[in-house]
């Protein structure tokens, strides 16, 4: 592996998967505490199981950097000569469970003929739509939720919630 100035490796690629354990603010962490708490349970005895949903867990921890690196490659990629704003994205950093989250958030409200996204506003709810012969299904939801967290806590990553939301419909496409 390459090392920089600091002696440290260039290549740290454990960061990107233990990075689902740490959060910077308690506020996100209890988002995602009662989210996992409310649909987890469900899904784990419902739907996986024990094991298959620590083994789907784990593969979304995986494909949400994936994607998300990809995104931020694209976004370096776009910038074009605008260092400032290839700098940032350089140094973007993957903390966090809630893209995992947002990947489940997508395959629940696939499963459901109506989500509503938001606890304390019950009458914004979103029909799921099917599409060749159920072959492929659409819920807004997850979007909206997405626009929700990010109004709530503008500090979190837009792109890392966006990237559970691509892995939970290609997972539930699949």
């Amino acid at each position: 592996e390459e090392e920089n100035g600091g002696g440290e490796s260039q290549y740290q690629l454990w960061r990107s998967f233990t990075g689902a354990t740490a959060h910077f603010e308690p506020m996100h962490l209890g988002f995602n505490m009662m989210s996992l708490y409310s649909s987890g349970m469900a899904l784990e005895e419902y739907y996986y199981g024990s094991i298959m949903f620590l083994w789907y867990n784990i593969c979304l921890i995986i494909w949400t950097t994936c994607i998300m690196m990809c995104i931020v490659s694209l976004q370096i990629k776009h910038a074009k000569g605008n260092t400032s704003r290839i700098t940032q994205l350089s140094e973007t950093s993957t903390v966090g469970y809630s893209g995992v989250l947002f990947a489940w958030m997508v395959i629940t409200s696939l499963e459901h003929d109506t989500t509503c996204p938001v606890p304390f506003l019950k009458d914004v709810c979103f029909d799921t739509h099917s599409f060749f012969d159920d072959g492929i299904k659409f819920n807004a939801s997850p979007l909206v939720s997405l626009v929700v967290a990010q109004f709530i806590m503008p500090r979190v990553s837009f792109v890392g919630h966006l990237a559970g939301i691509v892995c939970g419909f290609a997972l539930h496409w699949n």
